[in-house]
């Protein structure tokens, strides 16, 4: 079963022929099949595979190294000066990366020494690195997706990177991107729980309470390579032909992503002197269903979407899932005000895991807010409602529910906007506590409010949120929300 990959989700049994190798450019996987059902047709064949079986545990050597590093406390692992991260000890001597590796832009040190100071906690354990999938690129070289998982006391982890055949050894090469961006799929839980509907009576009342899938697009303009871009342009399967465009933003926190900015391929002017959007989300809405049975309309996704234009994140109808394949691949274009409307550069980023139909948020193991977490979106306690600097964020876990991994706070007054954010200091815990801190726009400029603004009931709004995730990569992210509505 290391060979063929078996997965099950609302679109069927999904087959993944792992050596057999898909193209590093390709939108499919051209590796797998999906079986439908007793009353689906029959798939088609597995294609036959090319890659060695011997491949699949070519990186175990590099386990064993890294092993003998993470055996160190982290302060023993790599040390942090003057902007520059060194390994230390048995940490230096591990030979299983490539010389040339980068990832996102950043460099072996950069990346790796984060990680193992910063990242992976004491005590930690590398697990056998799984294959996901073997690629080849324009140079026929053998290319592979990893996912590299740790064990801990305080819980585990994973990192998915890029390994490379080179003269005749694998090695982790990173993806060799000049630029820190990725692509993400989530399914997100919306509670509303507003005093006031969205409409007293008829179809609109609970439509704002609803599950939807995901899939976000993060560009790190602060990052390396970074400063000069002004969008991007996102293409690839459930996005809209012409692509999806996100751009600098005047909002307050968008300091290390670029934003929504429209759904039909159109660019901003090629300036920073403007950003040309105050959108916070960068994600795209690709299929919507009801939470709860408050809804009375007929056509929830219709009326969930409201009025469809260019600057809608919600794919206009419901993307058909099956169109989405496994490891799908989607095309970035990069637009600096120097190359103006002319890409500058561009790349392909892959998902990990597959978006699911919004329908199964109701089969989700979610997280559940204390009482005293949920007050913090009620207009009615005065203490918790009014101006705040620090929130403590509390929760349950049903049994085998995948960990909380960090937990925030967002308002808005009308005027000033402000997200507390906080990860958990260890998998398993059950709180955090986000601190209000000086926020920037995406072109770093410093924000002068920083505070969380005060809600009423029908003034402002206030969310409080979770964030999980599935073994598979799948973010769960869920918001209780209070819309101030007359």
């Amino acid at each position: 079963m290391d060979t063929v990959k078996v997965t099950v989700s609302d679109q069927g049994v999904n087959l993944l022929n792992v050596r057999a190798p898909i193209a590093s450019n390709g939108a499919g996987d051209s590796n797998s099949v999906t079986v439908k059902g007793l009353g689906g047709a029959a798939p088609a064949a597995l294609p036959t595979p090319t890659i060695p079986l011997s491949d699949l545990v070519s990186l175990d050597a590099w386990r064993n190294q890294v092993n003998n590093c993470l055996a160190l406390p982290p302060a023993q692992r790599a040390s942090y000066s003057g902007g520059a991260y060194t390994f230390l000890g048995a940490c230096a001597s591990v030979t299983g990366f490539s010389n040339a590796y980068k990832h996102n832009g950043y460099t072996l040190s950069q990346t790796w020494g984060a990680r193992l100071l910063d990242g992976i906690p004491a005590g930690a354990v590398m697990a056998y690195p799984e294959i996901l999938t073997f690629l080849k690129n324009l140079a026929t070289d053998d290319i592979a997706l990893v996912r590299l998982s740790y064990a801990s006391p305080v819980g585990g982890g994973s990192y998915i990177e890029t390994a490379r055949k080179i003269s005749g050894q694998w090695a982790i090469d990173g993806n060799q991107r000049n630029y820190d961006a990725s692509v993400s799929v989530a399914l997100q839980r919306q509670e509303d729980v507003s005093t006031n509907p969205w409409k007293t009576g008829g179809v609109s009342v609970g439509k704002s309470s609803a599950y939807s899938s995901r899939m976000y697009f993060r560009f790190n303009q602060s990052g390396p390579n970074g400063s000069d871009v002004y969008a991007v342009r996102v293409k690839g399967p459930g996005l809209p032909s012409a692509g999806l465009v996100f751009a600098r933003s005047s909002a307050c926190g968008t300091g290390d992503y670029l934003a929504f900015y429209s759904n039909d391929g159109g660019l901003p002017a090629a300036t920073l002197a403007t950003q040309p959007t105050s959108s916070t989300g960068n994600g795209w809405n690709v299929d919507v269903a009801p939470l709860g049975s408050v809804y009375t309309g007929s056509s929830f996704y219709n009326d969930w979407r409201g009025t469809y234009d260019r600057f809608n994140s919600t794919a206009q109808t419901a993307v058909d899932l099956s169109t989405i394949p496994e490891f799908a691949s989607y095309a970035w274009e990069v637009f600096t005000v120097t190359g103006g409307s002319t890409p500058f550069a561009s790349f392909n980023s892959r998902i990990t895991t597959r978006p699911v139909a919004a329908a199964e948020g109701s089969k989700m193991q979610w997280a559940n807010f204390s009482s005293a977490s949920r007050e913090y979106a009620n207009p009615s306690v005065s203490v918790k409602a009014g101006e705040l600097t620090s929130v403590n964020l509390a929760w349950t876990l049903p049994a085998g529910a995948p960990m909380v991994r960090s937990a925030y706070i967002v308002g808005y007054d009308g005027t000033n906007r402000m997200t507390m954010d906080a990860n958990v200091a260890k998998l398993g815990d059950t709180s955090v506590t986000p601190l209000a801190i000086q926020e920037r726009d995406a072109n770093n400029s410093v924000c002068s409010y920083n505070k969380l603004p005060a809600f009423t009931t029908t003034t402002g709004s206030r969310a409080i949120a979770t964030r999980q995730s599935t073994d598979r990569g799948l973010q769960l992210q869920q918001s209780l929300w209070h819309a101030g509505r007359s």
